[in-house]
């Protein structure tokens, strides 16, 4: 095996000792880890301890993409596209807390220089600054609720907007303690709005009332609604599912007409599809055989130049349907283990449809395709190999 490159080294020998239950797997991922990053490879540095999902954005200003993503270590990492870590980074938040969402990355004072946001299953949220470092008034406590038992404190993943055209940005979240935050660019709470339960979802931001003054916030909460709020933090209007949502919202033009759509899965196992003012899609919702926490995405999957609405579910499939409701032929397609994560769609050949990427909780990665039906690789680990 020695003879193989690094990452089909990494791979094999990884999967191996999972398939023989062998006790020395992570062993075998240390050593190959140092081994990578000698030779220029990132091969999930934050081993065995990454549970949110990464961010991918310019941090430094040098033109080239970072790749930003916290860890059950309490940390901030930062990598190059070569695999070298960007310069003060990793940032320690708290050792003692788990990062559970994605870092938001955006310009919170306006002055040319990217930031990152991210809560901590402390009940805090932080911000740091490019150079890694925690910035001034930061953090801020969003509830306060730590976590004591392993649980999802906190899994919102914060998003930056300037929800009131001032030209400043705010920082919108979810929160353990029932509330969406919205804060300014500063760490000041703006406004809150309290549901009725945790809020696991992530917030949409979009203009999904234009009559109204600003964006709007999309978010469903653990009370089982979701939730459309004015960027003055007035409740628009609130929907029922029938139990706990915990997917995040899409917010799109699905059909065409100029105004959007709200597309979010539910614990009862079922996809919910709304018009801006509130009212059901015709056609839905959709049921799935197990509870949805995957985010919905939407794209052409079959070709036809419209738009197709797929989602993930804990029934171990990925479901793809038209906007009318109706189920794609040949879909659900099936996966290994539950589908939590949110499906991506890119056009991976030559022809006009788009191929659906998604991975499941046996650490399969799969691609489906018109043509070429499905391709799965065994991936137990995340990694970016260096740029020729």
């Amino acid at each position: 095996m020695g003879s193989l490159p690094l990452v089909e080294r990494y791979r094999l020998e990884l999967a191996e000792a999972v398939r023989s239950d062998a006790s020395d797997a992570s062993g075998r991922a240390e050593r190959l880890g140092e081994e990578a990053v000698a030779a220029g490879v990132l091969l999930a540095t934050v081993l065995a301890a990454h549970q949110a999902g990464v961010a991918v954005a310019d941090l430094d200003g040098d033109g080239s993409p970072e790749i930003v993503v916290g860890a059950a270590d309490g940390r901030l990492y930062a990598w190059h596209v070569d695999g070298t870590p960007v310069s003060g980074w990793p940032v320690t938040l708290d050792a003692a807390y788990r990062v559970l969402a994605t870092p938001a990355v955006g310009d919170l004072e306006g002055d040319g220089v990217k930031d990152v946001v991210v809560p901590l299953a402390n009940g805090k949220l932080y911000a740091v600054d490019a150079a890694g470092h925690l910035k001034a008034g930061w953090p801020v406590g969003i509830g306060d609720v730590a976590d004591q038992y392993g649980s999802q404190v906190i899994n919102s993943s914060p998003k930056i907007a300037d929800l009131d055209g001032d030209g400043k940005p705010e920082i919108i979240v979810g929160s353990t303690d029932k509330q969406v935050y919205v804060l300014n660019h500063d760490g000041a709470v703006r406004w809150t709005y309290k549901t009725g339960d945790m809020v696991l979802s992530t917030p949409a931001v979009a203009d999904i009332a234009p009559g109204t003054p600003g964006l709007e916030i999309a978010v469903g909460s653990g009370d089982s609604y979701v939730y459309v709020l004015s960027a003055s933090g007035s409740l628009i209007w609130r929907r029922p599912t029938g139990w706990t949502v915990r997917s995040s919202p899409l917010v799109a033009d699905l059909d065409g007409d100029g105004k959007l759509e709200i597309v979010i899965g539910s614990d009862d196992d079922k996809i919910w599809a709304w018009h801006a003012d509130g009212s059901l899609l015709a056609g839905w919702p959709q049921a799935t055989g197990a509870e949805v926490f995957s985010s919905p995405v939407a794209g052409d999957v079959d070709g036809d130049g419209k738009p197709e609405i797929v989602v993930g579910s804990d029934d171990a499939s990925l479901y793809a349907w038209r906007l009318d409701g109706t189920a794609l032929p040949g879909w659900p397609k099936g996966a290994s283990q539950s589908v939590k994560g949110t499906p991506a769609l890119a056009n991976l050949d030559a022809d006009p449809e788009l191929e659906v990427v998604a991975g499941d909780l046996s650490g399969a990665l799969y691609v489906w395709g018109q043509d070429q039906g499905v391709l799965s690789e065994r991936l137990y680990l995340p990694f970016v190999t260096k740029a020729p």
